[in-house]
């Protein structure tokens, strides 16, 4: 039962500003077991922020990653529900969704301190759908402090609650968190001196920071796939391989579970270096820096084939950062690579595989064999996944490709959207088509067709001219203009 005197309400408080401090005061006397913070005119939520925001107990400020829900208080000679105020409290949820991909429903609150305005956002189910919305209004106060305790319990359904964060303890504080999918949470943290034993090199080779990637759950509590040991094993076979990677492969800087190699933990997390931003063509001063920084790229793919042994599988503008010290691109996402078998292995088992990763990267000779498939395919429709194939280091050539155009030609990709995952289903199915028209555009290019064709050779050293010659500063001069439907350059 809550105590009226609890309760912010008091005669003369009129305005939002009058309401804040008793407010606060009561929000942490009557909820317990989470963290109440004031981030009225603060920009912690993408530029913005709510009154106040529910956190989870470990939260030592406000974070996105930690917030159950949000509560904006309005003066009491405003209308609750009005339009701008429901779009307001909308916004704030939607700004929440994408960086608490892990849930399925956010929740905010409107409030005088008489009544409430309860706003309960579903995520979209299927491909496709929109956000849905349920409202309450003429919520008393106490009915709104019922709410959110029962929202923030231990416990409270877990599609309305935000996931503790997966990293170790020993991390400390993170500097920022870098992004969330259905497989990692990426953050940034110091690595500090005592953790240079796990260092690849001496001590004296630290690094202030790197980048922590640890497996998130999934519904049954487990972190651990093959998918997460994959990318862990693979970067433990490059910090392992001589002579040492080059300056755009990631380096292997921490990891807490090294002993295991074999069988599945049951969380995976490790910490690479450099620390680096996105790619795009803004970084590059001048062609010369652009042609450097390609050049490293491609040592860093050979070095993968011939040194390391490992085929990436997913190269694109997603999975390249630039470290701006060094001004090199740098690799990243091994988690779909695919380590070349030895010689003597068996071609049955070396056969036995199937495209994973981004939609932009698959390989042509399993587009052919797809379209091939759904021809003669009768009862079940053919899945482009389910296609067997033997992976080549001339497939990361061909992505290459696709890579640079998409650095320098970002309005070719307007539509096709090359950032996207594999996915099946009809969807799915119109993005392969429209790789296939683009992959037909490159071929028939008399720039870019010439290099396709040395990137299916693997001539490495013929790539590397390709570069200078389509390199040209500004980037779109006539002779280079971008693509026209004819498919031309």
């Amino acid at each position: 039962m809550l105590k009226a005197k609890a309760l912010p309400m008091k005669r003369g408080m009129r305005t939002e500003e009058e309401m804040y401090k008793p407010t606060y005061q009561a929000l942490k006397t009557l909820c317990v077991g989470v963290k109440i913070f004031q981030t009225t005119n603060t920009t912690f939520l993408d530029g913005t922020a709510p009154d106040f925001v529910f956190c989870l107990e470990e939260a030592s400020d406000a974070h996105h990653w930690a917030v159950y829900g949000v509560l904006e208080l309005k003066a009491k000679d405003k209308i609750l529900n009005s339009k701008a105020n429901l779009g307001q409290l909308t916004n704030y949820l939607l700004k929440l969704a994408p960086l608490q991909p892990e849930r399925t429903e956010f929740w905010g609150i409107l409030s005088n301190l008489a009544t409430s305005t309860v706003l309960i956002m579903g995520t979209p189910t299927m491909p496709g759908d929109g956000y849905s919305f349920k409202q309450f209004d003429n919520i008393k106060f106490e009915q709104a402090i019922h709410f959110i305790r029962s929202s923030t319990s231990s416990d409270a359904d877990s599609f309305m609650v935000p996931h503790l964060l997966p990293f170790h303890p020993s991390l400390g504080q993170y500097y920022q968190r870098w992004a969330s999918s259905r497989k990692w949470m990426i953050a940034e943290f110091a690595l500090r001196p005592h953790d240079s034993h796990n260092i690849t090199g001496s001590p004296a080779q630290c690094v202030a920071r790197m980048v922590v990637k640890a497996s998130i759950p999934n519904a049954n509590g487990k972190h651990a796939k093959l998918h997460h040991l994959n990318e862990l094993q693979n970067l433990r076979l490059i910090a392992n391989t001589e002579p040492t990677a080059p300056c755009s492969i990631p380096k292997l800087v921490w990891d807490p579970v090294k002993g295991i190699l074999n069988g599945t933990p049951d969380h995976v997390q490790f910490g690479i270096t450099p620390v680096g931003q996105p790619i795009s063509v803004n970084v590059f001063a001048n062609a010369a820096q652009f042609n450097s920084a390609m050049d490293k790229l491609l040592d860093g793919l050979n070095w993968l084939h011939t040194n390391a042994k490992i085929i990436h599988r997913d190269l694109r503008l997603a999975n390249v950062v630039y470290d701006m010290a060094l001004q090199t691109p740098v690799l990243i996402d091994y988690d779909c690579a695919w380590r070349i078998p030895e010689e003597n292995a068996e071609v049955e088992v070396v056969a036995r595989t199937f495209y994973v990763g981004g939609i932009i990267c698959i390989p042509r000779r399993v587009l052919k064999d797809y379209k091939l498939a759904k021809q003669i395919a009768t009862k079940k429709p053919a899945m482009l996944t389910k296609i067997h194939y033997l992976p080549l280091p001339a497939d990361d050539l061909c992505a290459y490709i696709l890579f640079i155009i998409a650095l320098i030609f970002p309005g070719r990709f307007s539509e096709f959207r090359e950032y996207e995952i594999l996915i099946d289903g009809p969807e799915g199915q119109v993005r392969i088509e429209e790789l296939d028209r683009l992959i037909t555009d490159v071929i028939n290019s008399p720039v870019w067709g010439k290099w396709w064709n040395s990137a299916e050779k693997n001539d490495v050293n013929a790539l590397r001219s390709m570069v200078a010659e389509v390199a040209v500063w500004p980037w779109v001069p006539p002779r280079l203009s971008v693509f026209t439907d004819g498919g031309s350059v």
